[in-house]
């Protein structure tokens, strides 16, 4: 179009005239007949962002998502599974748990893959999501005895009812997110001895993996003192 490379609306533009070539194809043809609804004043420029017809000063990243992002409808479990207090592995590792996509034994024999079935933690049944979360013996252990530091008490040994209660659960907010965090972390610890069972033969007892528990909760309290120092001191208090 015969523009340079530095030119200004100015140098290209005279009393509303476009100082440019004749157009040589139908593309060129557009952009010029689109440039012609343009009404050019002597106004500073100035620029703003714009999102549903409401005009922003500041660019605000989330607005932004929440109106290109996929609105799927909201799952039960949702609140649960990504909290605040949150590591977010041991999120992640939630995720895939309650959507029964880990790579559990029962599922490798079901891809084809020849397995020993067996529970690597227990040896008492075959290894899947529910038989991990939480009838295992030694995943029930685990469970329990870091629930009960959070004065909770599991009923029973399954992974439904363990979600169900979890979700209904009415606490005050800093014991809901120190429960949830607890939660989630013995099913990342849960995950990382059997993944270390198998592929590095190293074996914890209960006792040692609920020293590492305790250290791991500690730590993720004093790394929220800074932003929240009041929830901070709840947690660390129970």
């Amino acid at each position: 179009m015969g523009v340079p490379l530095n030119a200004t609306l100015a140098d290209i533009c005279n009393n509303g005239e476009w100082r440019i070539r004749s157009p040589r194809s139908d593309k060129q043809m557009l952009v010029q007949t689109f440039m012609t609804t343009f009404h050019l004043t002597n106004k500073d420029d100035e620029f703003y962002w714009q999102i549903e017809d409401k005009e922003l000063l500041k660019f605000k990243t989330g607005r932004f998502y929440n109106l290109f992002q996929r609105h799927e409808p909201e799952v039960p479990w949702g609140r649960i599974v990504w909290n605040r207090s949150g590591i977010p592995k041991h999120s992640f590792l939630t995720w895939l748990a309650v959507l029964n996509r880990l790579p559990t034994r029962d599922h490798l024999l079901s891809w084809g893959l020849a397995v020993d079935p067996s529970c690597v933690l227990c040896s008492g049944g075959t290894e899947s999501r529910n038989h991990l979360l939480f009838e295992c013996t030694y995943s029930w252990n685990l469970w329990s005895a870091s629930a009960a530091r959070c004065d909770f008490h599991p009923a029973a040994s399954d992974w439904t009812s363990t979600l169900s209660t979890l979700q209904a659960i009415h606490l005050p907010s800093w014991k809901t997110r120190l429960l949830l965090l607890v939660w989630q972390l013995v099913i990342y610890s849960i995950w990382y001895e059997r993944n270390a069972r198998i592929h590095r033969l190293i074996f914890r007892s209960t006792d040692s993996v609920l020293s590492t528990i305790d250290r791991t909760v500690r730590n993720r309290i004093q790394a929220l003192r800074e932003s929240n120092p009041q929830l901070s001191s709840q947690m660390i208090q129970a």
